[in-house]
Order: structure tokens, then C-alpha cells, then sequence
């Protein structure tokens, strides 16, 4: 799916990202996100070998941590959330997501609120990889009056994230001489447009 629009001068698509990284993998999330599933490879590696040995550890380790269940649907695809889905059939907990207690006091030093933001930030965790599950990542290519690519940029969780990052990459380029975004040279980088 594509979509065409014109901000700033250029004209943007914004598109489907054809190949997605998966956000467990290439940041660094602070919670931790085991599952068990026997067809998929869900969540991050651990070494539990099932449920019911994480909630052993969990008991010995959790105190003053945070612990969100986790709920797959699989029907025509894949999405995953901290609350259960409606269908009994196609739905049902595939794991866990945690923060233990050290964990929220390293994310969430001196804050008064340290639990119900390590536990907001469980949840957006686990909607960020529900967009990778479901395909809601996306890419932008801005282009000129001559057709000429200027910018593209993909990985975008959320179709309207990648649109605020195109019209942003638009509006920077109409404020450079010859507008086109500035790219380092061998000896140093560009400064307002001189080499």
C-alpha cells in the first residue's frame, strides 16, 4: 500500500516497509519478553523451558518488579497485546513481559511514579512489536519537482510517524541552498549550505 501526498515543494510516498526489522532485535528494549508458542519464535530469547518454570523464577525474583501477561491472536496473521483477546479459539497468553525491580529503578531512578511508568513503558514495548507483527511499519521517499529521489528513510513504526518524518525531512531540505539535505564530504561536513 502507497500513499502520495505533497508537502513543502516535494512530493512524498509513504509505503508499507517491504522489509522490517524486527524492534526486539535491533533496540535495546528495557523489558524482557519471553513466550512460549510451538510454531513461532515469539518474544526474546531465554533460556525458561516453559511457562511454569518462569513463574518459579518470577516468584524467587519478581518482588518489586513489574510483570504484564501476554496475549497472542493468530488468525491470518499475527498480533499480540498486554490484554486478552475476544475469540477463545484463535487467542490466549503466550508468555510474559517484565521489568524486575532493578530494572525499574535503573530506568526509573528518583521517579514517584517509577511502577505505572515502567508499566506504561511495558505496554508501548509490546504495541511497538505489535506493528512489526502486523506489518504497521513503514518507509518514505521524498521527491523532487524533477522526479529525482532526495530522501528516503524506512523502519517507521506507525503509517503516521513515517508521515510527520517525511514532511520534516521536506521542510528541512526547502531550508538548504539547491534544496537537498546535506551530506558529509571527505574532508568535513556541509555548514549552511558552503563546503
Amino acid at each position: 500500500m502507497e500513499r502520495r501526498f505533497d508537502a513543502h515543494g516535494y512530493t512524498i510516498t509513504v509505503a508499507s516497509d517491504t522489509d522490517p526489522a524486527n524492534p526486539r532485535h535491533i533496540f535495546e528494549p528495557a523489558g524482557r519478553m519471553v513466550c512460549w508458542h510451538r510454531r513461532y519464535a515469539l518474544g526474546d530469547p531465554h533460556a525458561f523451558a516453559g511457562p511454569e518454570d518462569f513463574a518459579q523464577w518470577w516468584a524467587t525474583h519478581g518482588t518489586g518488579g513489574v510483570l504484564l501477561p501476554l496475549y497472542l491472536y493468530d488468525h491470518s496473521g499475527l498480533t499480540v497485546s498486554t490484554t486478552p483477546f475476544s475469540c477463545r479459539w484463535d487467542s490466549g497468553q503466550v508468555g510474559w513481559v517484565y521489568l524486575t525491580a532493578a530494572d525499574v529503578a535503573s530506568e526509573f531512578a528518583d521517579v514517584p511514579d517509577a511502577r505505572a511508568r515502567a508499566t506504561a513503558l511495558l505496554v508501548a514495548e509490546v504495541e511497538d512489536y505489535d506493528r512489526y507483527l502486523t506489518g504497521d511499519v513503514w518507509a518514505y521517499t521524498l521527491i523532487d519537482g524533477d522526479g529525482d529521489i532526495i530522501d528516503s528513510c524506512a523502519g517507521y513504526h506507525g503509517e503516521e510517524v513515517a508521515r510527520e518524518a517525511a514532511v520534516a525531512a521536506a521542510a528541512s531540505c526547502t531550508r538548504l541552498p539547491g534544496h537537498q539535505l546535506p551530506l558529509p564530504l571527505a574532508d568535513g561536513p556541509i555548514r549552511n549550505g558552503v563546503e
